[in-house]
């Protein structure tokens, strides 16, 4: 059995998420992008907006998923918000 890529990034995000049920998903692209050592990368960019703690939509944020690591990198989050938001925005231009 195959698994959809896409829906592997769809479950990696929503696992950052809070309120899951409200996730909607945009603009979601798979490319080899480069690394720093001008390697090609499998990967998906898109973004994710969602519902916070006051049940108020966040507005878009940014993600990027690496299909041969199965990471994901959310924009403002994660355990160093800083280092996720310069990791998507140099694979999501």
């Amino acid at each position: 059995m195959t698994v959809d890529p896409m829906a592997q990034v769809k479950d990696a995000v929503l696992r950052t998420l809070r309120d899951t049920q409200s996730a909607v998903f945009a603009d979601m692209t798979r490319a080899d992008r480069l690394n720093a050592r001008g390697e090609p990368m499998d990967t998906v960019c898109g973004t994710v907006n969602a519902k916070n703690s006051d049940g108020n939509y966040n507005g878009p944020k940014k993600f990027v998923f690496f299909i041969g690591d199965n990471q994901v990198y959310v924009s403002g989050e994660g355990q160093d918000p800083e280092l996720d938001t310069i990791l998507v925005n140099s694979f999501c231009k």
